[in-house]
């Protein structure tokens, strides 16, 4: 099940998107909002799957509210305005579709939506996956990752025989949901590091091979106990 909001100051216009949303059975609401700041407050504790989102309403506009939401939610943009179509591919936009919404428009962005929750969102089963970066989805496969570096809106994905890492508009906790059963762990509040490319570990720090990555005491136990070290 696909779980969804809607956020469009419009109240017409929700209720249209409510209705298109309707014809699916496994998309589920959890929420609607004409309101931009409740709909803001409401994604900062709430995980959510995609938002259908409005670009342009009072109080905050829809690109603020996902500067703020701190959710790593998939987003259709729904809006009158053709202008932001190039901005809205900063956030993990699928679709951009223009008002007035037809069935067909909807439709595609459905199954876009239904395309990319199989590929990316439960990836577990498959030894790869993909990310949003400069406007291309990239193929990561777990074998390759060295270690993820967290930024603050951003997360550098760091690749053995890669010198530039791929950057991505996501946060760590984002992407540990596709790590999940993989051998991956974090030790530093802003890394993840890929364990079966450990080479030592060092006073403060891990060594990568080509790179040390900083090591917090409060994960060194787990990390030890992970590669079987008796400390």
């Amino acid at each position: 099940m696909i779980k969804c909001i809607v956020v469009d100051d419009e109240p017409l216009g929700k209720e249209l998107v409510l209705n298109h949303i309707k014809e699916y059975d496994d998309f589920q609401v959890l929420a609607s909002f004409t309101n931009s700041i409740e709909a803001r407050d409401w994604l900062q504790q709430n995980k959510v799957d995609l938002i259908f989102m409005d670009i342009e309403m009072p109080g905050l506009k829809g690109f603020e509210v996902l500067d703020g939401a701190n959710n790593n939610a998939l987003v259709v943009f729904i809006t009158a305005y053709k202008q932001y179509a190039l901005e809205a591919y900063n956030y993990n936009v699928i679709d951009y579709i223009l008002k007035p919404i037809s069935t067909d428009k909807f439709a595609s962005a459905i199954a876009k939506t239904r395309e990319y929750y199989s590929r990316i969102i439960q990836p577990n089963d498959k030894p790869f996956f993909f990310v949003n970066s400069e406007y291309n989805l990239i193929k990561i496969s777990y074998v390759d990752i060295l270690y993820i570096e967290g930024l603050k809106d951003y997360v550098k994905i760091f690749l053995k025989d890669k010198v530039k890492p791929i950057l991505t508009r996501s946060n760590l906790k984002g992407i540990e949901e596709y790590l999940v059963g993989k051998n991956f762990m974090r030790i530093h509040k802003s890394f993840i590091i890929n364990v079966d490319h450990v080479v030592a570990i060092k006073r403060g720090m891990v060594d990568m091979g080509s790179i040390e990555v900083p090591l917090s005491d409060l994960y060194k136990p787990d990390l030890l106990r992970t590669l079987d070290i008796n400390s």
